[in-house]
């Protein structure tokens, strides 16, 4: 069922909550019983790479104060501070991001 809170798009299904952006950002936040999932696809660039990781920083920054649980990224294989570590996921986020156009075929399998 979709449901519409303030700008965000909430999903309710028997295992989780899914809040999505309606602006074309593809962020996603997903709420489960025992942890939350922030996602963030990888098809931003440049500023707009930057612009979506400060989004999910004031995300995470209200996540974190709500539930009172620290943020662990499985990227990093560890728990996440938002003050020393997301600068660098953020330039990790947009360099993966400006790379995936020649890292996959324009359908969608694997550049040779």
């Amino acid at each position: 069922m979709w449901t519409t809170i303030d700008r965000l798009h909430r999903f309710t299904s028997q295992h989780c909550i899914d809040l999505d952006r309606p602006d074309g950002t593809g962020v996603q936040v997903s709420l489960f019983e025992h942890e939350l999932a922030v996602t963030v696809p990888y098809w931003h660039t440049g500023r707009a790479a930057r612009a979506v990781m400060g989004l999910v920083r004031s995300y995470l920054a209200i996540l974190e104060q709500e539930t009172g649980w620290e943020t662990y990224d499985p990227q990093l294989g560890r728990g996440l501070d938002r003050a020393r570590d997301l600068e660098g996921v953020s330039g990790s986020h947009a360099d993966i991001s400006a790379r995936l156009p020649g890292l996959v075929g324009g359908d969608g399998s694997a550049a040779s």
